[in-house]
């Protein structure tokens, strides 16, 4: 959350049974799963100094009756929220919301997907009786940034997670592209040793590249630019984030190594031998990514879980 400048984020399929919070920092997460005590839907957020509903339908294929209730409990609770606040409903409805002329002031033109399913209509029918908009198929995306939900096999993809405000406060929300601009270390720029250095570096970027005789202005500009990036790649910050997937160990290394011999050995002579062996390696190489992921995954799982039992435990304790 400090990363991306955010105050609130909403969680799905949190599986925690019960319902609580929990406090680390100036964070709150606060979660609400079944009763029954197993360890399966649920949902939650984290919030910082504002308050959200996050509520779920378990299934597209519930029955009607389950349906209405829900629907029923998020217009009650809907209800007690005062008008002067900016109501906001998000989280997993397990809705697709499709691209209906007749509901386009309330969803837009730019969903994933073309037609409405029944849950598509029942959160549309609810937010357009509480004058809301779904803001999540408003804005106009590449379809691989539309879909919240692929399947296990990753052939089915939907678009099931929304977000409903206010009609009146619809220009709020926006969309947020996150890229990985390069960051500089403020207290390295105020290095004099290190400023010195990069005038030097920069002084000879210039030299060396105007040997070439460029009479194009934009030709110019482009040395320029290209002198100031590189020589500014001294005051670049330190990533001291987590490196993604952590789980890619020396032995996951040694097993795509072995699958990256097979295949060049079976590109160079592709006799049966050599296919059999490749499609061996590779199929021994994933069943080793999936063991050491899985194994990561279930160690961040039970040190969540031993915070969420134990408020002495520190959320610093566990792996972003």
């Amino acid at each position: 959350m400090k990363e991306y400048n955010v105050d609130l984020v909403a969680l799905q399929e949190v599986r925690w049974p019960g319902s609580g919070h929990l406090k680390s920092d100036n964070m709150t997460v606060f979660y609400s799963g079944n009763d029954n005590g197993r360890h399966e839907y649920g949902v939650g957020f984290i919030v910082k100094e504002s308050l959200i509903c996050s509520k779920e339908i378990r299934s597209k294929t519930a029955d009607n009756d389950y349906k209405d209730s829900f629907y029923d409990n998020l217009e009650r609770v809907f209800d007690l929220i005062p008008r002067n606040c900016v109501r906001i409903v998000v989280g997993d409805q397990n809705a697709q919301v499709g691209r209906e002329h007749v509901f386009r002031y309330t969803i837009g033109k730019e969903s994933m997907h073309i037609e409405s399913n029944d849950n598509g209509l029942r959160l549309i029918s609810f937010a357009s009786t509480k004058g809301l908009v779904i803001n999540s198929t408003q804005f106009q995306r590449k379809e691989i940034y539309k879909q919240t939900w692929v399947s296990p096999d990753g052939k089915t993809k939907s678009q099931i997670d929304h977000i409903l405000i206010d009609k009146r406060y619809r220009t709020s929300v926006r969309q947020k592209k996150l890229n990985s601009k390069t960051r500089l270390e403020i207290e390295k720029i105020k290095d004099h040793e290190i400023a010195k250095t990069y005038r030097q570096n920069l002084n000879n970027e210039l030299i060396e590249k105007s040997h070439n005789a460029v009479q194009n202005i934009d030709e110019r500009w482009n040395i320029v630019k290209n002198s100031i990036n590189k020589s500014s790649e001294i005051f670049k910050k330190e990533n001291t984030s987590h490196v993604k997937n952590s789980w890619y160990n020396d032995r996951c290394r040694e097993a795509i190594g072995k699958r990256a011999e097979a295949r060049i050995k079976m590109i160079q002579d592709p006799s049966p031998n050599n296919t059999e062996e490749f499609i061996k390696t590779k199929k021994i190489a994933n069943k080793i990514l999936r063991q050491e992921k899985r194994a990561a995954e279930k160690d961040l799982i039970q040190k969540i879980e031993v915070h969420r039992l134990n408020q002495d435990y520190s959320l610093k304790n566990v792996d972003q």
